[in-house]
């Protein structure tokens, strides 16, 4: 995962790199469970062969105007989360987000069609249980302070459940970041 490879070398060397070469192998193992054949192992090659599917899902979700964010689930189990400071930055990527973690849940409908990761059809009691556990638990987790390549800092923080990052600037939060391991 990317954020865990720009954390082991802000660590290691204060650099905000990513490790591309781990990144490749994980989108040509994606192509390949969608029998997809792209030369360049490009991501959009897998979008554009999943249109219509990724499209038919994607009308499933809104976002309110007043929205910063949201918590993203496949099959009832809490994956990931992005919130923002603003509610002007949400319509701008939102489409992004949202397409990413569709295509996560395909993969992972694919790799497990007969068992369920999670509880499917949860009640909104239980997501809202599972994102509060999730928002404590990085709110426990330590966190290591490095300057921002803008404004601000980022607090990065791993722990065996959740990876991610918060960007700060003048002590608000611009963008979280956190994924379940």
């Amino acid at each position: 995962m990317k954020s865990k490879s720009v954390l082991y070398n802000l660590q290691a060397h204060a650099l905000y790199l990513s490790n591309r070469s781990e990144i490749w192998p994980d989108i040509s193992a994606k192509a390949e469970k969608f029998s997809v054949n792209s030369e360049t192992d490009a991501t959009n090659d897998i979008y554009e062969s999943l249109k219509k599917t990724i499209d038919d899902y994607e009308k499933q979700f809104t976002y309110a105007p007043e929205q910063i964010g949201f918590v993203a689930f496949i099959n009832g189990k809490l994956i990931g989360m992005d919130i923002f400071g603003s509610t002007s930055v949400i319509p701008k990527i939102y489409k992004k987000l949202l397409r990413g973690h569709i295509l996560d849940a395909l993969d992972r409908d694919r790799m497990s069609r007969a068992e369920s990761e999670g509880t499917a059809g949860s009640s909104t009691t239980v997501l809202q249980d599972q994102a509060k556990a999730f928002l404590g638990r990085i709110k426990r987790i330590k966190k290591e302070v490095y300057k921002s390549v803008g404004e601000g800092h980022e607090f990065r923080f791993k722990s065996e459940q959740v990876t991610g990052f918060a960007l700060v600037n003048d002590e608000e939060v611009v963008h979280l970041a956190a994924f379940a391991e």
